[in-house]
């Protein structure tokens, strides 16, 4: 769920800026679920964030920008 919420509102932030067309949000959101290497390992609160970041900036270099 943290790689799906984190990549959909950049995704959802490039098309709010013009950036994506509306299905470029699910299409980029896809392509980092699948770049994400999947584990059943539970996760602290410390992983998660990094999870969060990492989906970010794989988010933003999908669309080719950085919102920071």
């Amino acid at each position: 769920p943290a790689v799906y919420n984190a990549a959909n509102e950049i995704a959802v932030e490039g098309f709010a800026r013009g950036l994506l067309p509306f299905p470029g949000i699910w299409q980029t959101v896809r392509k980092v679920i699948e770049k994400y290497p999947h584990s059943s390992e539970q996760k602290d609160l410390n992983a998660i964030f990094e999870i969060d970041k990492w989906a970010r900036q794989t988010a933003e270099a999908e669309i080719g920008t950085s919102f920071r």
